[in-house]
């Protein structure tokens, strides 16, 4: 009985380490399909401007398409534009977000919305350099920290099922 036991402390450790090592690289991925998608918002608004709403709609197939999808949502129902991009941002596909990258999806939508396009693609592009940056500084992050995330749930899963022994 002790023997399953043990094996099962270690493998509940190595899980907790590779989850963290797996939410790094998500992060990272997040930030850089976020930025690529607001790359391309920009080149909307700045050369076929045209109503928000079905500036969404060409996000079909994104890996953020359940944000886009939202927010196209979100767009029939509320008032504003910036209102519509705080309530999409809650999609449950950003709950592994830190509180840096929430604020940069938030800081996109400060602008949205606004007449002439000129504000709303300066926010769009802030937004685009800082999702860049953040997707780097997760990458770097996680090959620094993901293997020892790794390393570090398997050894504290061995030193477990040792003082179970």
């Amino acid at each position: 009985m002790r023997s399953i036991a043990c094996v099962a402390v270690l493998c509940l450790f190595s899980l907790w380490g590779y989850s963290k090592s797996r939410a790094l690289r998500i992060r990272a991925m997040i930030m850089r399909a976020f930025g690529t998608d607001i790359q391309r918002l920009c080149r909307e608004i700045k050369h076929r401007p045209r109503e928000l709403r079905n500036m969404v709609l060409c996000f079909e197939g994104s890996e953020l398409e359940g944000f886009w999808r939202l927010l196209g949502e979100s767009l029939g129902t509320c008032e504003r534009a910036e209102e519509a991009w705080r309530e999409a941002a809650m999609w449950r596909g950003f709950n592994v977000l830190g509180e840096r990258e929430r604020e940069i999806i938030l800081l996109c939508g400060s602008g949205l919305g606004i007449s002439p396009s000129e504000p709303q693609l300066n926010a769009a592009q802030r937004a685009y350099e800082e999702a860049f940056s953040r997707g780097e500084e997760l990458d770097r992050e996680a090959a620094a920290k993901g293997g020892m995330f790794t390393k570090v749930g398997v050894l504290m899963g061995i030193g477990a099922a040792l003082l179970l022994i």
